[in-house]
């Protein structure tokens, strides 16, 4: 095997690498998010079950912290999302430098177009803005039980 063969199979298994740490860190986010947020919802209907009353303060004050904590961790997971994306980036334009007959980064741009095309409305949604709202409402949430529940 050729010298230039070698580097393009360093540079694949480093590309395959990244974009599964990528996937994980993605996984993990909605793992949180698929509890962080039904917590939430329970937690709230509660308070409100309990008409605000001075009893459920702690809940409203556990809801705010649920959403901040939610606010932070998203923002570090999609942070390790596009770290991760952007390396195996790299790695496609060097393979695609090595040989001129391979360039991974045409095909995924082409596929991303296709589907930005069939859902335009959604992909001008940043991610990372629509959690971090979720998570901001969540906390306005938390405090509004916990100002009503105060002032019963």
């Amino acid at each position: 095997m050729s010298m230039k063969y070698k580097e393009i199979d360093i540079l694949l298994h480093y590309h395959e690498q990244y974009l599964a740490l990528a996937k994980q860190a993605e996984i993990q986010l909605g793992h949180l998010n698929n509890i962080l947020i039904p917590v939430c919802t329970a937690a709230t209907a509660f308070v409100v079950q309990q008409k605000f009353s001075q009893s459920v303060i702690l809940i409203g004050v556990i809801i705010m912290v649920i959403g901040l904590y939610g606010l932070l961790s998203t923002t570090k997971f999609l942070r390790a999302y596009q770290k991760q994306y952007k390396r195996s980036e790299i790695c496609s334009d060097l393979i695609s430098k090595y040989s001129k007959k391979i360039n991974i980064r045409k095909i995924s741009n082409e596929g991303e177009n296709c589907v930005l095309e069939k859902y335009k409305l959604v992909s001008k949604i940043s991610t990372l803005r629509m959690y971090q709202s979720i998570y901001v409402i969540i906390m306005l949430i938390g405090f509004t039980a916990t100002l009503l529940s105060s002032l019963q």
